[in-house]
């Protein structure tokens, strides 16, 4: 698989780009970067987690992941699909809900927004850790976690958001602040 630390880093290479600057632009730390790049994926974390890695290295280069993805086998399956979710009607009030066919397995969820107007977002995933900024119109964020997040949105209407790959329904109009959603809901297990 050593075409893909190649490709990665020619990519990175035509933009001008340092690792310094990539790990600016990406939030992945250096040392992941340099192990992508050297194809030392015994040096990373879980695949799901690499992924989020190639995805977020590729968008800051300005390349599709999919081709630096397609001969990527990390050994693990892909993120269990979630069931579609449906608003209670009349209400603001939702959550999704997730079955799990393997209890006190803890499968990664895998979170990501399309921001379609400047937009404040702040998640904080199951270690504690807390990432907040204000995302560019255009821009794509991702994170990953083995617990639900918890997620603050300062413009609801700018913002589209998938769980899993299925997309969520809108948390509300351009303008809205929308604190605290719990996504998936807490107790719920990914399939």
């Amino acid at each position: 698989m050593a075409a893909v630390g190649a490709y990665l880093r020619e990519l990175r290479v035509k933009r001008g780009l340092s690792l310094e600057e990539l790990g600016r632009m990406t939030r992945v730390a250096g040392r992941y970067l340099e192990a992508l790049e050297n194809d030392a994926f015994n040096a990373l974390p879980a695949p799901v987690f690499t992924r989020g890695f190639i995805r977020a290295y590729c968008q800051a280069v300005g390349a599709p992941p999919d081709e630096a993805l397609a001969p990527t086998n990390f050994g693990a399956a892909p993120p269990a699909p979630v069931p579609p979710i449906v608003p209670p009607a009349g209400s603001r009030a939702w959550m999704p809900q997730v079955q799990s066919a393997t209890t006190g397995v803890s499968t990664p969820y895998r979170l990501v927004a399309r921001v379609s107007e400047p937009t404040w977002i702040r998640v904080r995933t199951e270690d504690g850790r807390t990432t907040e900024e204000t995302v560019p119109a255009g821009a794509m964020r991702e994170w990953v976690s083995n617990r639900p997040f918890v997620v603050t949105i300062g413009n609801a209407g700018g913002v589209s958001f998938e769980l899993n790959g299925r997309p969520l329904p809108s948390f509300g109009a351009s303008g809205t602040v929308i604190s605290g959603v719990v996504l998936p809901p807490e107790g719920a297990r990914p399939q």
